[in-house]
């Protein structure tokens, strides 16, 4: 595969036509709103959020929810993802997916597993416990203890 120069330059365009659309996305939030405070996060935030969502402000007084626009264009990279891959017709693969495929090259290919004999014999291993609660003779114990007084 990586021998193969076609390969390579089809994958090098599917990489450009996933960051052109960055770019330009980029380029319009920093051309017509660098510098200003354009959004507002709908709920609190600790202080410690301040660095991320309000790049290029020193400004100690202002809300922490408030976001500049650097942030909303991270915000904006992240929420649209799906919608680029429906209008650039990229086949949207599950990154957390492709990471555990990675770390564990058995999860990408089950064949061999069965998930009911495996749960049988989780469920024989597990001891068993009768459990008693604590709250059925709650009243009777506070009425004995408030006769004692």
């Amino acid at each position: 595969m990586a021998t193969d120069p076609s390969v390579m330059v089809d994958m090098m365009k599917k990489q450009l036509t996933g960051m052109l659309p960055q770019f330009a996305m980029g380029w319009v939030v920093n051309f017509f709103f660098q510098g200003f405070v354009i959004g507002k996060v709908p709920f609190p935030l600790s202080p410690r959020f301040r660095p991320m969502l309000q790049r290029g402000l020193d400004l100690s007084s202002l809300d922490v929810s408030y976001c500049t626009s650097l942030s909303y264009y991270i915000l904006l990279l992240f929420g649209l993802r799906g919608l680029f891959s429906l209008v650039f017709r990229e086949d949207a693969v599950d990154e957390s997916q492709a990471m555990r495929a990675q770390m564990n090259p058995m999860a990408a290919n089950p064949m061999g597993f069965d998930a009911e004999t495996a749960f049988k014999t989780e469920r024989t291993s597990l001891p068993q416990v009768d459990h008693e609660w604590d709250l059925d003779s709650a009243e009777e114990r506070v009425l004995q203890m408030l006769r004692k007084d």
